[in-house]
């Protein structure tokens, strides 16, 4: 979600319906994009339930500052009423994506359950690493376990390296059909 696109209406409502096009397993897919916490907590006739969205694909933002609209009261509760709306979405058969800064290894924490289930569960964890002119290339993000150079965990076996040269790019032009 670029700065310079006016997101006003989005803002207000907290939520708005558009085509993936970043490069993520949910490529192409219409998608009902959650905004704001506050999507959240709309009353039963403002919001869908998880099973009614017709979408399926359902991404939340969690990466984008303004999500929540008061940053000073986030808690565990808020992140765990974010953690049962992914719950019942992947439940109805949504395909899911959680957007996160690179810098929120709690909340990364949480959400790894998902990338634990059965394969049949469409869920992306999509850490967002925010890089000084990334145009320019030449920079490469690692991804890294926990513990490393650990024998005993057979889920963190090495690190990962994607490189500028071998990313998929998507423009600002892309993004014009989201309403």
């Amino acid at each position: 979600m670029g700065q310079a696109k006016d997101t006003r209406a989005f803002r207000d409502r907290g939520w708005f319906i558009g085509v993936e096009v970043e490069r993520t397993p949910f490529a192409g897919q219409e998608t009902l994009f959650i905004t704001r916490s506050k999507f959240l907590g709309l009353t039963k006739s403002e919001q869908p339930s998880p099973g009614a969205i017709c979408q399926p694909h359902i991404y939340l933002c969690l990466a984008d500052e303004d999500f929540w609209e008061m940053p000073d009261v986030i808690s565990l509760r808020s992140l765990s009423s974010v953690k049962l709306f992914v719950g019942l979405a992947l439940g109805a058969g949504r395909n899911v994506t959680v957007d996160v800064r690179s810098d929120d290894l709690e909340t990364m924490r949480l959400f790894s359950v998902f990338r634990r289930g059965p394969a049949s569960i469409q869920f992306c964890l999509l850490v967002t690493v925010v890089i000084p002119e990334p145009d320019l290339l030449g920079f490469a993000i690692k991804a890294e376990p926990e513990v490393i150079f650990s024998d005993e965990l057979p889920t963190e076996t090495g690190v990962y390296v994607i490189d500028s040269t071998a990313m998929h790019f998507t423009g600002w032009d892309a993004y014009k059909g989201d309403k």
